[in-house]
């Protein structure tokens, strides 16, 4: 009979909560956030070719190329994201503009817990909260990032600023 320490083994166990996201658009400071509320996307896909060698013996895979699915981040919509202009900027950039995105598992004390994934690509899509009167959840700033194949990762350095610690091997890598 298998157990629960027999299962978690092999590392931690961490919620969907226990992330810190950053996320940076070339040319673009947004305003600074600890953390964007949400990732989802950026998995990586491959083609499937199946093949029949012949004389009746069994079919076998073959492999093929590999591609991310875009990633979507969001983070509540604050008065200094309109006021400040902002939204107008990465409008005028969407389709251009490199585009990157971390996230830094987190242990229940918000420090670092794994290494740090960082995805690049172009910003492909940006959206608002949809207005309605008769509404009342969240507003969230939302973007999307046509990605490039590849990722990066980073082990993630010990220190007393989860913020520091996630954002680190990003913003020295890329302007933001």
């Amino acid at each position: 009979m298998t157990s629960v320490s027999d299962v978690f083994s092999a590392g931690t166990a961490v919620r969907e909560d226990q992330f810190i996201i950053h996320v940076g658009v070339s040319g673009i400071a947004l305003p600074s956030t600890f953390s964007w509320t949400s990732k989802e996307g950026g998995d990586l896909t491959s083609d499937s070719v199946y093949t029949r060698p012949g004389g009746l013996q069994p079919g076998i895979q073959l492999g093929g190329p590999s591609s991310r699915s875009d990633c979507t981040v969001k983070r509540q919509y604050t008065s200094n994201l309109d006021g400040g202009g902002f939204v107008t900027q990465l409008s005028n950039v969407c389709g251009n503009a490199a585009m990157w995105v971390s996230w830094t598992p987190i242990d229940g004390n918000q420090n670092p817990n794994g290494n740090t994934h960082l995805l690049t690509g172009i910003l492909k899509e940006v959206q608002v909260p949809q207005y309605d009167a008769n509404a009342t959840g969240a507003g969230f700033l939302t973007l999307v990032m046509a990605c490039d194949q590849l990722e990066s990762e980073q082990a993630s350095q010990n220190s007393s600023s989860p913020v520091a610690a996630a954002g680190t091997a990003t913003t020295q890598a890329y302007d933001n």
